[in-house]
């Protein structure tokens, strides 16, 4: 798949952006332009399921950034959920995992769910990019 499929669905003070595909420089407009379009000041979460994303640019890290400050600003809390391969791995590296609430997979409804502190939502707390790399090599 080389271009970005984009879908939205609404739940109540909550809105969940689908991506699959490549978010890169040449979609990154397209999935700013649906974010606009559908993202209400009353949306108390946002999330991105990234399952079926295959690939990230640092253009499509940066409107992920975008719109984690869009967020802040009217009060949203934006999660990520179902990230794998080499999209994780540049959301662990660029350190996104301390900017956004990352799920391994689809919450719904978020006010459901509940983390391991007992507060409302998901938290993944990732082992960490070198100690997955080192893991059962007798170095981390």
């Amino acid at each position: 798949m080389n271009t970005l499929s984009l879908e939205f669905d609404r739940l109540p003070s909550q809105v969940i952006f689908t991506l699959g595909g490549r978010l890169d420089g040449i979609s990154a407009s397209t999935f700013n332009a649906l974010v606009a379009e559908h993202l209400l000041a009353s949306d108390a979460h946002v999330t991105l399921e990234c399952s079926k994303l295959e690939y990230v640019s640092s253009a499509g890290l940066r409107e992920f950034l975008m719109l984690a400050k869009r967020g802040a600003a009217q009060g949203s809390k934006v999660t990520i959920a179902g990230a794998s391969g080499t999209v994780a791995f540049a959301l662990e590296l660029a350190g996104f995992n301390a900017l956004f609430k990352l799920s391994p997979g689809l919450v719904k409804p978020y006010a459901e769910a509940t983390s391991v502190d007992g507060g409302p939502g998901f938290r993944a707390q990732p082992a960490g990019l070198l100690g997955r790399l080192f893991r059962g090599t007798g170095r981390g």
